[in-house]
């Protein structure tokens, strides 16, 4: 009985390995393939936001409803297919908004353009979901409707659960600090998925942009491969469990020194084998400082993600990526790592003339 129970997580780690083994066969081949082309990685970073948003969503909704309905005993989300798309369309349309300047042109570098399309998404996001708070508050509350929504509140607040049989928005989503909490987490997204997009498709933008973008993916996956696999083995000094309980320093390390191995092993590639010219020209250092960074910097971006997942009280972001979770659970760590990769490229090899 006792080895039955120690062999079943192995089992399920085993069967998670396969899944995420074979889920990577597939999808590495067509990320190097739309990669080739730039406006192929163009398409290829708008639908990656789509489903970012639609996930993000997802977790903005669970997570905040968790928190105002903290004290009840039955409350029912809405998790249809039409609410989530409904939430994720302000945090999309202001991703679109930052990732517009390097979409619609192909300038290697930040413009003035880019600047003010940032600050306008960033100023923005906030103050539509004032406005559209004010309206729908105003819309919703009038006449009757105000009655009816002071009794859906009293109502909770006496048995402890929602009113309205999860038909529709929670009573307290129409407070104030809700609105604010949903657009505090919308501009988290932007600053962790969108704009680190952006100057990801400006080093596709480069002289060897496709080489230093495959760099910094494969260096970003295999410290995420050394992460979990040295987390799993080795890991027994925990790092933030509050956060995220399977961190460990082990895995931390494992992380950076898979992620150092593979830049080494790209440079050895890039140098040797003739098939591999696609990759950057540039020195083992460069190849060495890129791996590092994106990988502590990737380690950050995880534990953000993992914040997030811990307060919607969900282990993955989706699964729509089988082993894997959904797209947030693999651009956490990815993304955040691309201005890292960038500004250190456009400042010691590929510099502005």
């Amino acid at each position: 009985m006792k080895a039955s129970q120690q062999d079943a997580p192995q089992g399920r780690h085993g069967g998670k390995w396969l899944k995420r083994v074979v889920t990577a066969i597939v999808a590495i081949p067509v990320i190097i393939g739309l990669l080739t082309f730039v406006w192929l990685t163009k398409v290829l970073a708008v639908v990656a936001l789509l489903f970012g948003a639609y996930e993000h969503a997802l977790l903005r909704s669970t997570a905040l409803n968790r928190l105002f309905a903290s004290k009840s005993k039955s409350d029912e989300l809405d998790r249809s297919t039409i609410s989530l798309l409904t939430n994720s369309q302000l945090p999309l349309l202001a991703s679109c908004i930052v990732v517009a300047i390097p979409l619609l042109t192909h300038l290697p570098y930040p413009t003035i353009s880019f600047s003010v399309a940032t600050q306008v998404a960033f100023l923005c996001l906030p103050f539509a979901y004032i406005i559209k708070y004010a309206l729908f508050h105003e819309l919703a509350l009038r006449g009757g409707k105000r009655d009816e929504h002071q009794q859906q509140q009293q109502q909770q607040q006496q048995n402890g659960g929602t009113s309205n049989g999860g038909r529709g928005l929670p009573p307290y989503s129409l407070d104030l600090p809700y609105v604010l909490s949903q657009s505090g987490l919308d501009l988290l997204f932007l600053a962790q998925y969108a704009l680190p997009m952006a100057f990801a498709i400006m080093m596709r933008h480069l002289r060897e942009g496709m080489g230093f973008v495959m760099v910094w993916i494969l260096c970003t996956f295999q410290s995420d491969n050394g992460g979990l696999l040295l987390g799993i083995t080795m890991g027994r000094t925990r790092v933030l469990p509050t956060l995220s309980p399977n961190k460990s320093v082990e895995g931390i390390l494992g992380s950076i020194g898979m992620s150092v191995l593979s830049g080494w092993l790209l440079h050895v590639m890039a140098q040797q084998w003739w098939t591999f010219s696609c990759l950057p020209s540039c020195a083992l250092r460069d190849y060495l400082a890129i791996a590092a960074l994106v990988s502590v910097v990737g380690i950050v971006g995880d534990l953000l993600e993992s914040a997030m997942k811990r307060a919607a009280a969900v282990k993955d972001s989706s699964n729509l990526l089988p082993g894997h979770g959904g797209f947030l659970d693999r651009m956490d760590s990815l993304l955040v790592g691309a201005p890292a990769a960038y500004f250190y490229i456009i400042t010691f090899v590929e510099p502005p003339t």
